[in-house]
């Protein structure tokens, strides 16, 4: 066995150096002899190919007869995991580094002119409170006597407090004071002979009022309260000789709730008026009822309601309005028009009348004022940030509309009433324009139209009105203001005699006021944040006017002074 191992070993041997010796001697004939450098042409570009190989057209499946689908059944188990949620409080922002600006609690004001020696104000109030306010007012001017007119000296008092009391729901306010109110009846025609006999006596007269008011109202002005607003007023006014004295107690009430897009709401008022004058002594209970309901949608706001009013002087008698009033915006509060359709009842006494034409005789009759209809319609918006703009027209029917006629007995130097059923067309425009604190500009104009009905004109009642208002503030140290006033032609009903044989009768004629136009022009310079100076020029153009029959105006008057706060 070892033997024939031996001879296999021996004859590989003798293969492998066999194939050397072939290997070696290839290489050295290949040196020896090198390929020959020929030329060679492609005639085509090489592409290689794989011949298709056969392949089985189907995919093999297995058909399994015998698969066996299980159904199963899945069950959750409910196992709540208890979650605590702890909520850490978040303190209330803070505003920094924006301190409340500074206020004073009241100025005092003295100013002096050619025709007010003096004019006095003192107001003051207590500081930031969220709790209360509580503050003074005192005010008094007098004017010299207008010039070529004698005793028409004018002066004015003012004194009131008032205050509010705060609570998170409601807000208690209130005030009262006193006002003194002198003045002489200087209306005499120029030739009149009763001017040359009068005195200071006949033409003195001073009203005295007394007053106070008090008020409850919610200030929780969400959708789930009941808004609520109380009032209660009161005042005393009297004559200088006690010929004229009149109370006015006024509670009014108003309540209102939301429910879903509608406003509910109930205005009630009881106004008394106790009144006695050379004429007769009246008592009278104006009373008004206005349920109202306000819907309002995306667009657009409907108020509807009835006013129910009781007019009780001698009987009781009723008046009853509807009440409409629609707004629809057209174009995202820049066009708003408007209309509506709505009547009332206007108590006239002594008070109200006197503040409209205060040189009213005693020996008047008191009649309230039946608005039987106002018919309205309009259009408001704003052309730009800074520019608005309002139009209306309005058509009214008023039964006892009081009128000033001037009393042709005695000194003919007073004005009594005169009662009628007019109709009144009214055309009003306004634009206003605002930059910021710099510029406020305000412009009115107004055009009235008159139908009387027993009187010849509807007496001392102008055809049109224009106003025009321009305030300029320069960095809040110079102030700027100019006013504009003119106010049309409007007629005053006079008396002629006229001789009939032995009879003298009065016929009644009208006297045409010429229009008013008043330009008034002041500036206020603030040395300091206490001190400033003030001086405003009146009349400028100096223009007599009447602006009732036989009484002129003050022509240009100039009044300056200083402000000082505390």
């Amino acid at each position: 066995m070892i033997k024939i191992n031996q001879k296999m070993k021996e004859v590989v041997m003798k293969n492998r150096i066999l194939a050397i010796a072939l290997f070696v001697s290839t290489i050295f004939v290949t040196a020896q002899n090198p390929l020959p450098n020929d030329s060679f042409i492609v005639v085509k570009s090489y592409k290689p190919t794989i011949t298709e190989g056969n392949r089985i057209g189907f995919n093999p499946a297995i058909l399994d007869t015998q698969k066996v689908i299980q159904q199963l059944d899945y069950k959750f188990i409910n196992n709540q995991i208890p979650v605590n949620f702890d909520v850490d409080p978040i303190s209330a922002a803070k505003i920094k580094g924006e301190p409340l600006t500074k206020l004073y609690n009241g100025y005092a004001k003295l100013g002096v002119g050619n025709n007010t020696i003096p004019l006095a104000e003192l107001y003051y109030h207590n500081s930031r409170s969220k709790t209360y306010s509580l503050g003074t007012h005192l005010r008094y001017q007098q004017n010299n006597n207008i010039k070529n007119y004698d005793n028409s000296s004018m002066s004015n008092l003012r004194a009131a407090v008032f205050g509010k009391k705060f609570w998170r729901s409601n807000t208690l306010s209130g005030n009262a004071g006193y006002e003194r109110e002198g003045f002489n009846y200087y209306g005499f025609e120029v030739n009149d002979i009763n001017r040359a006999v009068a005195d200071t006596t006949d033409t003195k007269q001073v009203y005295h009022n007394v007053f106070a008011q008090l008020q409850m109202k919610s200030t929780k002005q969400d959708s789930f309260n009941l808004r609520h607003e109380f009032e209660l007023d009161y005042y005393r006014i009297a004559d200088l000789e006690g010929l004229i004295a009149e109370n006015n107690v006024i509670a009014n009430a108003n309540v209102g709730k939301f429910y879903g897009n509608e406003y509910y709401q109930v205005d009630a008022t009881v106004d008394f008026n106790n009144g006695t004058n050379t004429l007769d002594t009246i008592n009278n209970v104006l009373i008004g009822l206005r349920p109202q309901v306000n819907s309002i949608g995306e667009n657009f706001r409907l108020n509807i309601g009835m006013g129910i009013y009781v007019d009780a002087i001698n009987t009781a008698k009723f008046h009853f309005y509807p009440i409409v009033d629609f707004k629809y915006n057209a174009l995202r509060d820049i066009i708003v028009p408007y209309a509506g359709f709505t009547g009332r009842m206007q108590r006239n006494n002594m008070k109200s009348l006197t503040r409209t034409n205060q040189f009213l005789s005693s020996d008047i009759e008191l009649l309230n004022t039946n608005f039987r209809y106002e018919a309205y319609a309009g259009i408001r918006g704003v052309i730009s940030s800074r520019l608005s703009f309002n139009t209306s027209i309005r058509k009214l029917k008023m039964d006892d509309f009081a009128m000033f006629v001037k009393d042709n007995s005695g000194l003919e130097n007073k004005f009594v009433l005169v009662y009628d059923d007019i109709e009144q067309l009214q055309l009003t425009g306004e634009l206003h324009y605002q930059q910021g604190e710099k510029w406020r500009v305000y412009l009115k104009g107004e055009y009235f139209g008159y139908n009387a009905g027993d009187e010849e004109e509807v007496w001392h009642m102008p055809n049109y009105k224009i106003t025009f208002s321009g305030i300029y503030d320069l960095n809040d140290k110079i102030l700027v203001r100019l006013d504009l006033h003119q106010i049309g032609e409007q007629f005053a009903k006079t008396y002629d005699n006229i001789s009939s044989g032995n009879i003298i009768a009065d016929a009644v004629t009208k006297e045409a006021l010429n229009g008013v136009f008043d330009a008034n022009f002041g500036v206020e310079y603030r040395y300091t944040k206490r001190l400033s100076a003030f001086i405003n020029f009146n009349n400028i153009g100096s223009v007599s006017y009447q602006r009732w029959q036989d009484y002129p105006t003050q022509r240009f008057n100039v009044l300056g002074g200083l402000t000082y706060s505390f």
